[in-house]
């Protein structure tokens, strides 16, 4: 079964937001126009980041080089108190992944990326965070499906770029763009992605 969880905010002119938020973790996919400045500010979290559409720049304090272009398919983690802002250099649209995890060193100097893998059909880009697995699937082979495997004890998100058609358990669902759906108890998904898009899966301990 697969479900829309999120909700659409304003968070200010400019700024739009779906969100799907616990006590744990915050999922949050931004819609941000060209010109557009965050304010510098820091939380208890930590913090992954992800670009899929446009270019921004993310000012971090405390780094040696404290300013990061993000273009398409960068991403990195900020840990948890790590002051930083962020500046739009065109529309842009990006993920933000808010956890705690006490086990994250407390350098906001550290950053990690998703490692590249290729499967037969398709690309995966996979982080462990440790509680949290984020994985990042994209078309390599046109009109070919992807399927993967899911661990159902898990809560699993999905966020895809582009519309797409998932199967499962013998039903068929529709997703849309950039916003947050959960995938309940399913140990198998096929997609068919159209061409050039991607989408990423957040895999959280079913405590959290």
């Amino acid at each position: 079964m697969i479900e829309l969880v999120s909700f659409n905010r304003k968070i200010k002119q400019g700024f739009l937001q779906a969100a799907y938020m616990t006590n744990n973790f915050e999922i949050l996919v931004n819609k941000i126009d060209l010109g557009i400045a965050l304010d510098q500010h820091e939380h208890l979290e930590n913090q992954f980041v992800y670009c899929f559409e446009g270019v921004f720049d993310l000012f971090i304090q405390g780094q040696e080089d404290n300013v990061r272009r993000m273009k398409p398919g960068c991403s990195l983690t900020m840990v948890s108190h790590a002051e930083h802002s962020a500046r739009a250099i065109s529309d842009f649209i990006s993920l933000d992944f808010k956890y705690i995890d006490n086990a994250v060193k407390q350098d906001n100097s550290q950053t990690q990326n998703l490692e590249k893998s290729l499967r037969r059909n398709y690309y995966v880009d996979e982080l462990d965070l440790g509680t949290y697995i984020i994985t990042r699937v994209e078309e390599r082979l046109q009109d070919q499906p992807v399927r993967l495997r899911l661990e159902p004890e898990k809560s699993t998100f999905l966020i895809c770029s582009k519309n797409m058609d998932v199967i499962m358990a013998e039903s068929e669902y529709q997703l849309k763009p950039f916003l947050i759906y959960q995938i309940r108890k399913e140990e198998e998904m096929f997609s068919h992605m159209s061409d050039d898009s991607e989408f990423l899966i957040l895999e959280v301990a079913s405590n959290e």
